[in-house]
């Protein structure tokens, strides 16, 4: 960001004067006074150029021109959004998450925070009652908008170990699962064990919580062996496996590798 004033020295003769300032040829502003906003570090030409008229009708003009040096500026692109989130857990099982991103140019930020995968808060500070304990994956999405229209959005996961001595009728989340392989291409093996016969939702989420496939399994009281097929359109990324049959509720994540 660079502020320009014109200094100006005529004779009696002139007394209104007009201004026009330019940034490599390109015309930026009008007025004694110019703010401008260099888009990145580098080398530009900046040039005044002042007009005045004479009681005879003469048009008296003046142009000056400078080399400007910017390499102290934050470029403002996508990379430099820097998205991050520190958190702390309480007795009770809440935790408390405070959003952040470390470059200048953004001045209008949204937050969007999910927890094992699914969408569960906005803004910048956020508050959750965790209602298990183990692990839960919380992850926070920035999203802003650049001056040319541009959309960045940034995102990251955290594991986050609860451990504040909830009391439940049923096994929490720190059941033993075994996914296989991991990384996984096109299929994936779950194996688990369970005290209840019934059905049993099984659900693939992008780890920011949209469902990818959703099936209903019978399972039988003990072992559980089931095999996904995951779909082709799924990229190489990070995704949960999500299991719920009423006395578990199951959320792992894999890695999918397409090779």
């Amino acid at each position: 960001h660079g502020n320009f004033q014109a200094i100006v020295q005529g004779n009696s003769c002139m007394q209104k004067f007009g201004y026009e300032w330019t940034v490599n040829g390109a015309v930026v502003g009008t007025g004694p006074v110019m703010a401008f906003n260099f888009p990145g570090n580098g080398m530009y030409v900046v040039c005044l150029k002042v007009t005045s008229t004479l009681p005879n009708g003469t048009v008296c003009e003046k142009k000056v021109c400078k080399d400007i040096k910017v390499d102290n500026c934050t470029s403002c692109n996508c990379s430099s959004l820097n998205a991050d989130f520190g958190y702390i857990l309480n007795a009770d099982c809440s935790g408390h998450f405070v959003g952040s991103t470390q470059s200048a140019c953004f001045n209008c930020v949204a937050y969007v925070w999910s927890v094992d995968g699914s969408m569960v808060g906005t803004g910048q500070i956020f508050d959750y009652l965790f209602t298990t304990n183990g692990a839960h994956i919380v992850c926070l999405k920035i999203v802003t908008l650049l001056a040319d229209g541009q959309i960045c959005e940034q995102q990251i996961c955290k594991d986050v170990i609860v451990d504040c001595g909830i009391t439940q009728s049923f096994p929490d989340d720190n059941t033993p699962v075994n996914l296989y392989p991991n990384p996984a291409a096109d299929e994936l093996n779950v194996e688990f064990t369970t005290l209840k016969s019934g059905e049993a939702t099984v659900k693939l989420k992008t780890i920011d919580g949209k469902e990818i496939m959703h099936e209903t399994r019978i399972t039988e009281a003990g072992a559980q062996h089931f095999r996904l097929t995951i779909p082709a359109f799924v990229a190489a990324e990070v995704i949960m496996v999500e299991i719920d049959n009423g006395a578990k509720h199951i959320v792992r994540k894999v890695t999918i590798s397409k090779h």
